[in-house]
């Protein structure tokens, strides 16, 4: 039998609902309701810049902060400064190019070298802009060199692998890097190729075609380890090697005392140095800059 209309039998949530009197506008009508194209990309366009200025300085820099291209050198708080200069929120610099050499934390930095500075006004780290001598230790252009830490220990980062006091060191432009005491001796570094030091064979490899699965979670257990007399302190064996009277695998990371004995403590050097690198100041790349005018 055929039904017209709902049927009757049908609970209420299975009947075809009436037609709404919007549904019945004729389309004239109903584009009529519609926003305007126009309109609704002029409010967007608003918002947009609406956000943007919220997060952003007079010069495209986080708020508070301020960028900018100096069109010729000058001299800014006490340091020559050409090309870009960056400022904290505080007023302080954060970040310079050397217009000339200068002397920063009693090191003569080459002219082209880009300082950046903490937020209280200290060296955090520098880009040399050549070759230079560093604590007695020289290192080329575009290597990356931080002040010290609380163990005295100054970190950087060589734009090249170089040989330093009989060791081939890793080039490095992230991360921990190599270190090195404030007289310019190495503390630890990354071995770019496996070396028999003080008689063990050591390797920073973390190959895992040529090591063990486990030496990928040792971290800076991995690099060579000095003593401040250049006397071998830690290191990851390359081969099974025995150490006086003890075997060890390949992998395994060895640690000796200041006289060249074996040191079976569980503690190993590295574990304090695991850990971001990079605090929030890190400089923002921008795209454009604003010309500052020299003080």
């Amino acid at each position: 039998m055929k039904i017209n209309g709902p049927d009757p039998a049908l609970p209420a949530t299975l009947r075809r609902p009436k037609t709404s009197s919007a549904l019945r506008e004729a389309p004239s009508e109903a584009a009529a309701r519609l926003p305007d194209p126009q309109e609704v990309r002029s409010r967007r366009l608003f918002l947009w810049i609406a956000a943007i200025s919220c997060l952003c300085g007079p010069s495209g820099a986080v708020a508070g902060e301020r960028s900018g291209i100096l069109s010729r050198p000058a001299e800014i708080q006490g340091l020559p400064c050409q090309g870009r200069v960056d400022y904290f929120e505080n007023g302080r610099i954060q970040s310079c190019i050397l217009a000339r050499d200068h002397t920063l934390v009693g090191q003569p930095l080459p002219e082209g070298t880009e300082v950046l500075f903490t937020p209280g006004g200290k060296v955090w780290n520098y880009l040399l802009g050549r070759d230079a001598t560093i604590c007695g230790l020289p290192l080329p252009a575009k290597s990356r060199v931080f002040g010290a830490d609380m163990f005295g220990r100054i970190r950087f980062w060589p734009s090249r692998d170089i040989l330093i006091q009989g060791h081939l060191c890793k080039a490095v432009d992230d991360g921990i890097g190599h270190y090195m005491y404030r007289d310019g001796r190495l503390c630890a570094i990354w071995l770019k190729q496996d070396e028999v030091i003080d008689g063990v064979p050591c390797t920073s490899s973390a190959s895992m075609v040529a090591m063990p699965l486990r030496v990928l979670f040792l971290g800076t257990e991995r690099m060579a380890w000095f003593y401040e007399d250049s006397r071998l302190r830690q290191a990851m064996l390359s081969r099974d090697f025995n150490v006086q009277g003890h075997a060890f695998k390949k992998g395994d990371v060895i640690s000796l005392d200041p006289d060249g004995k074996l040191d079976l403590s569980p503690g190993k050097l590295g574990a304090e140095t695991t850990g971001p690198v990079k605090p929030p100041w890190w400089p923002r790349k921008q795209a454009r800059l604003p010309a500052l005018s020299a003080p």
